[in-house]
């Protein structure tokens, strides 16, 4: 099966067509310069690189995209609006390009003489056309996280969705459902890659969901915190047809 070959292969970095090395903890060179400027991260814990540190720790401050389904990341998103900004080049030592598998122009980080990032050259000439990316690190406005899910009892299985929104650039998300508090460092509870995403509740029960967010800057959104039950044994009453406006006695 090529597309489970696809994804073994993507666990040890690269891809059948592509020998950049997007194995989690590996260090690249954004700049152009030969001197390490990020780090690939894997922020689930799946062993796939999902997001690019650039400022020290585990934070993903660029987001990784897998454009085509096969396992294996292939795009950057720097906004956190889920959609590709800049892809990922098959072909060393350049890391991104303005168009897929290569194509377009190469583009490097412009850093300053601290290694701090001043922006995205796509045309190069060596200046910064896009700078956002100082926007968005320099933020310390907190995110939030909202839920579409309301405390009750319910007799089917519920869907739930998660958004983390930021006045720069949200990024993902981490929930619990068995009250324990999440946590994406150390890890507890279950985490997504992305802003927003439907969660599906169906484990019978009381529980409670908890969530928070971290936009790409790495602050941390307060915490929300929502009791529900799934209960399928409460009977369920259907109207079937009605012949008058009022019940009598």
């Amino acid at each position: 099966d090529f597309s489970l070959f696809a994804f073994l292969f993507g666990l040890v970095g690269g891809s059948p067509t592509s020998s950049q090395n997007l194995t989690p903890g590996a260090t690249i060179d954004l700049s152009g310069d030969g001197k390490p400027d990020g780090t690939l991260v894997d922020s689930d814990g799946d062993g796939v690189s999902d997001g690019i540190n650039l400022t020290g720790g585990t934070t993903p401050n660029l987001i990784l995209i897998d454009t085509n389904g096969d396992g294996i990341p292939d795009a950057v998103d720097t906004n956190g609006d889920g959609l590709p900004d800049y892809y990922i080049s098959p072909n060393p030592p350049g890391f991104l390009t303005t168009g897929p598998g290569g194509t377009g122009n190469p583009v490097v980080v412009i850093v300053d003489g601290n290694g701090n990032p001043l922006g995205f050259d796509t045309d190069g000439d060596g200046t910064p056309n896009d700078t956002s990316i100082v926007t968005i690190l320099s933020d310390t406005t907190p995110p939030t996280i909202t839920s579409s899910l309301l405390t009750g009892t319910f007799s089917t299985t519920q869907t739930t969705t998660l958004t983390c929104s930021d006045n720069k650039a949200p990024g993902s998300i981490v929930y619990t459902l068995d009250a324990s508090t999440p946590s994406f460092s150390p890890k507890q509870g279950t985490i997504i890659t992305k802003s927003s995403q439907a969660v599906s509740l169906s484990t019978e029960g009381s529980h409670t969901l908890q969530a928070l967010c971290r936009d790409l800057a790495g602050n941390l959104s307060a915490p929300i915190s929502i009791v529900y039950t799934i209960d399928t044994k409460i009977p369920a009453l259907t109207l079937v047809s009605q012949s008058a406006t009022a019940i009598s006695a």
